[in-house]
């Protein structure tokens, strides 16, 4: 996987957060401003330098599989809040304004195509280890593994890869419409004391 460097604190908390185990976290990208609690051994641990993760970066195979969503949004506050946006039919919207906006449309492929050239750089001389089929997705493939760069997956998706420092118009779009990208009252408190 190779030389990535995330703390077992760090594992711990995004483990917490996300009510599951990860074995390809190679990275917190995003944190908000809440610092680590002190019931969280040693302080802040290394490799989440301000607070709480928000977003991680994913090694983009998983149990010798293809798992092409890089950036993952580990925030409750955050997924709550999209989650919201989901079924109130955002989603479709986007599609909707990819289908009928040029400029739109021309900014979310290169979203996609970022996305693959990332992935590629991180799985580096790797690929060549990978059966055809599984290279092609590796290749082929945009954020969370779409085929069809006209189509929105999920919105989790992309406002994680637009928090992850990625020109991804729809997560531009989605953290606009959220009321602010960080909780007022530190909520994931009660995920991690």
């Amino acid at each position: 996987m190779g030389s990535y460097s995330i703390s077992e604190n760090s594992i711990k908390i995004i483990e917490t957060l996300i009510g599951r185990e990860i074995s390809n976290c190679i990275e917190v990208v995003k944190t908000c401003p809440y610092g680590i609690p002190h019931g969280i051994p040693h302080g802040i641990p290394h490799g989440i330098p301000h607070g709480i993760p928000q977003v991680i970066k994913s090694y983009p195979l998983k149990d010798n599989k293809p798992f092409p969503t890089l950036y993952w949004l580990v925030c409750p506050y955050l997924c709550e809040e999209v989650a919201k946006l989901e079924s109130k039919g955002m989603i479709t919207y986007f599609e909707e304004l990819i289908e009928k906006n040029s400029e739109f449309k021309k900014k979310m492929f290169m979203a996609h195509c970022t996305e693959i050239r990332v992935r590629l750089e991180i799985l580096g001389e790797a690929i060549t280890d990978l059966s055809p089929s599984m290279q092609s997705k590796m290749r082929n493939t945009g954020i969370g593994g779409i085929t069809d760069f006209s189509k929105v997956k999920c919105l989790h998706l992309h406002l994680a890869s637009f928090l992850g420092g990625q020109d991804n118009p729809v997560g531009a779009e989605v953290s606009k419409m959220i009321d602010s990208c960080c909780c007022s009252n530190f909520a994931c408190e009660k995920y991690i004391r």
